[in-house]
């Protein structure tokens, strides 16, 4: 799988790889690039998008599922990833809102118990990063 399924609300997006033990999702947002003001639109001076960073999704025992599948559904603005692993079939959505402003991550699994993880998070900019309850906030 070396592509990825894009999704977003023209302002914050990610690329979603769809990896079955360990996901990638690469984040982006607008406002960070390596230009400055730019109102000649002159492409010497525009400067480079640069990524927010990436969110890693831990599946330890999904290395090898079967059934695999991804989509990615324009109607809905919905990439899915299914498979299945031991008799359990793993359904991961991700979309973006727009009115929201955010992206949402749904991780299910048709057998009670049976979905367990670790989220970790990679900054591009090396941002402190700071978790408390259940947020974590990376400021910079």
């Amino acid at each position: 799988m070396n592509e990825s399924l894009p999704v977003g609300n023209g302002q914050f997006g990610a690329l979603v790889f769809g990896g079955a033990s360990l996901e990638r999702l690469a984040l982006n947002e607008i406002s960070l690039w390596s230009g400055d003001d730019n109102p000649g639109g002159s492409y010497d001076s525009m400067g480079n998008y640069e990524t927010l960073g990436n969110l890693w999704l831990q599946l330890p025992g999904h290395e090898s599922p079967t059934d695999y599948r991804r989509q990615l559904d324009l109607d809905q603005a919905l990439a899915t990833v299914t498979y299945t692993v031991g008799g359990v079939r793993y359904t991961r959505e991700v979309f973006v809102s727009a009115p929201d402003g955010v992206l949402a991550l749904r991780l299910t699994a048709d057998q009670p118990g049976a979905l367990s993880g670790q989220i970790a998070w990679q900054d591009a900019h090396q941002a402190p990063v700071t978790v408390e309850a259940n947020k974590f906030l990376a400021a910079g």
